[in-house]
């Protein structure tokens, strides 16, 4: 009996293995397709200048300054450092709480606009109400503004979504991603200790 047990745990935990891998890149995939929908939007004004060669030099080192600045502030330090550890963490983890709602809206859910700390979800819904606003004032740039613009964002976009794959890569083969903050833990796995925290502390 204690080697039918043996057995019946190690189909558990293949099975859980499983399971949390199979949320996880259907999670990951939904991310992905949300950033490459956006890139594919901005790519072609970002390449308009390349196509209609008509930059003057001060412009081209205005792009190129641009795209090397949002590598760096939107692609490493706001992606690779913050965003993209607590997506995979989340996307790897919905099979520890697997509801309806965690499993089909995966990639919502992975981004932290639900399902989180009070915090979390104030800070994911803010960078997406401020992504589509900044989207919407882009679109109002004259060019060749706009497609300098257009060409960061697309850079930094490119880095992050390489940076969740990557990330998403090291889960699947079993290495620990861990997130920068602990607000990226689902808020029903929080110890109590969370509910003695003053009310009144919003940070």
């Amino acid at each position: 009996s204690m080697m039918s047990d043996s057995n019946d745990k190690e189909k558990y935990s293949i099975r859980k293995i499983v399971l949390k891998n199979a949320l996880g890149i259907w999670a990951v995939a939904q991310v992905l397709s949300i950033l490459a929908n956006a890139i594919k939007r901005l790519y072609p004004i970002a390449l308009q200048p390349f196509l209609q060669k008509d930059l003057l030099p001060y412009q081209w080192a205005l792009y190129v300054a641009w795209s090397l600045y949002m590598a760096y502030a939107e692609g490493y330090k706001a992606f690779q450092l913050k965003f993209s550890p607590m997506v995979v963490q989340r996307a790897f983890s919905i099979c520890d709480n697997p509801n309806i709602f965690n499993c089909v809206l995966a990639g919502p859910y992975s981004m932290g606009l639900f399902g989180a700390s009070r915090k979390r979800m104030i800070v994911s819904w803010c960078i997406t109400a401020g992504v589509f606003s900044l989207v919407k004032i882009v679109k109002m740039l004259p060019y060749p503004y706009r497609s300098i613009v257009d060409a960061g964002v697309v850079v930094g976009l490119s880095y992050g979504t390489l940076s969740i794959v990557i990330l998403a890569v090291k889960a699947l083969l079993g290495g620990k991603v861990v997130a920068p903050d602990e607000d990226t833990t689902n808020s029903n796995d929080k110890s109590s200790s969370t509910t003695t925290t003053s009310p009144t502390k919003m940070e």
